[in-house]
């Protein structure tokens, strides 16, 4: 009876944190639908590459990217002055839009020059990893702010919608639907997301304030994550 309450108590809490700041919500599901697409579906990256005789499927030079803009962000954050201003978030959206928009043109254009293709699709992955990891680092930030029990029932809240969502995307649309909700997610991300901070931090220097302690570069952890 008491695991019984207390999975019904957990579910509350999801509930009750959902209604307390919904935009939060619906910015995590998107962010993290725009992922399962971008990762798990494979419409974006279905090639492939040889290097050394060896195979290697595009994602894996797109993931090699997004660590490259993590490790950039990390090494320059307390240089660049850009994160606390509301044009920040238009420019990961452009950069997520742009990104899929070459990927669009790569796939679907028909390019016959070999070399155009390759600065197309270049520009498309590194443009689409900016802006994904860009916006995570922010939702990294807001819930880093929140603490670890809001988001883990933000975490989980996100989870079930994203599955139920997902699995929509995935068995009733088509590919040509798939793309246009893939250039749709990316302005449902930054409006949902600048509405949510507003909601959650009404002043801003809460969320961008200074920290006041030492930070240190988690060597051991970028390792294993490397791995």
């Amino acid at each position: 009876m008491e695991a019984y309450a207390g999975y019904h108590g957990g579910i509350r809490k999801v509930l009750h944190d959902a209604r307390s700041h919904p935009w939060l919500l619906v910015t995590l599901t998107a962010y993290r639908t725009f992922a399962v697409l971008l990762f798990v579906e494979g419409f974006f990256f279905a090639d492939s590459f040889m290097v050394a005789g060896f195979e290697f499927p595009l994602l894996a030079a797109f993931l090699f990217l997004c660590a490259g803009v993590c490790l950039l962000c990390a090494c320059t954050f307390k240089k660049i002055k850009v994160f606390s201003k509301d044009e920040y978030l238009w420019f990961l959206v452009s950069c997520m839009l742009l990104g899929v928009f070459f990927l669009f043109m790569k796939a679907h254009a028909g390019m016959t020059n070999d070399m155009l293709g390759m600065v197309t699709l270049v520009l498309g992955m590194l443009l689409l990893a900016v802006g994904v990891m860009g916006t995570h680092i922010e939702l990294g930030r807001i819930f880093g702010m929140l603490g670890m029990l809001p988001t883990l029932t933000y975490g989980i809240g996100s989870a079930l919608a994203t599955a139920v969502l997902t699995l929509l995307i995935t068995l009733f649309l088509d590919e040509v639907i798939k793309w246009a909700v893939t250039f749709l997610l990316p302005v449902i991300i930054i409006m949902a997301f600048y509405l949510a901070k507003e909601d959650v931090f009404p002043d801003q220097r809460d969320l961008y304030r200074e920290p006041t302690s030492e930070l240190f570069i988690p060597y051991r952890f970028m390792a294993t994550s490397i791995v």
